[in-house]
């Protein structure tokens, strides 16, 4: 019996181009960044754009949180198909989107009260710094000079902890995105029954240049539909509605 060469090719393609709706993209990110991830309900800004930019495309998703180095090791040991934070020293083999995904202005902040001087970097080198997840390899090679010089120097996982930190008097100058630290401080000042600690002034200066992430696929093929999900997601108006709900909730929510 002689087997149509038409039903020969469908049976390829079924092997060859499986369905995309069957495929799950697991994406690495870290633990504590509002609002671009929100762990606690799965949104956030940056997750919100990155699963419906995939899903677009026809790709499912599912998000492991981490620190930044866990996330690192997970995806360079091939346990996970993307990252939010990384940069290209520290993820060789991966494919990089077209556009960043998230652009962090990372600010060097400590109380008002304190009186500190901070000009240059290098001015930290005597205060107990608490800065975020691989911040020694993702700012600037200066920092990481200057951190190793300084009395006291902390990585945290969790950001609201660098908060409380630098209000608890455990660091002097904490190193974080400034809208992540005026959420996490709204979310201090907020608790019930108000703590006044959280009330006192703090002083952020800017010696950064702001940041890009861009997102990181483990191959060209995710990559590619994540720019194509993210071109649909702007041609139709949901890439600037999801922007837009963010903001007007921010403004609502965060001190200034």
């Amino acid at each position: 019996m002689r087997i149509p060469v038409s039903f020969i090719a469908t049976l390829a393609a079924l092997f060859l181009y499986p369905a995309q709706a069957d495929v799950v993209v697991h994406v690495g990110t870290s633990l504590s960044i509002p609002p671009y991830v929100i762990p606690h309900n799965n949104s956030g800004i940056t997750l919100d754009l990155t699963s419906e930019a995939l899903a677009a495309s026809g790709l499912d998703s599912d998000v492991h949180y981490s620190s930044n180095a866990g996330n690192v090791d997970d995806f360079n040991l091939g346990k996970l198909n993307a990252l939010l934070v990384t940069q290209p020293q520290l993820t060789p083999k991966a494919f990089f989107s077209s556009e960043p995904v998230m652009i962090f202005h990372n600010v060097i902040i400590t109380l008002k009260d304190a009186g500190y001087n901070i000009e240059k970097v290098s001015d930290l080198s005597d205060l107990r710094i608490g800065a975020f997840s691989l911040a020694k390899q993702l700012l600037p090679k200066p920092f990481a000079i200057t951190a190793d010089l300084a009395p006291s120097y902390i990585e945290y996982t969790q950001q609201i902890e660098q908060v409380e930190a630098l209000y608890n008097g455990d660091c002097d100058a904490i190193i974080m995105d400034r809208l992540i630290f005026r959420y996490y401080l709204s979310k201090l000042r907020h608790r019930n029954p108000p703590d006044m600690r959280y009330q006192a002034s703090y002083t952020a200066v800017e010696l950064f240049e702001p940041s890009e992430y861009f997102m990181a696929f483990s191959n060209e093929e995710y990559r590619n539909a994540f720019d194509e999900g993210m071109a649909t997601l702007r041609s139709n108006g949901r890439y600037e509605n999801i922007i837009n709900s963010y903001e007007q909730t921010l403004s609502r929510y965060l001190i200034q």
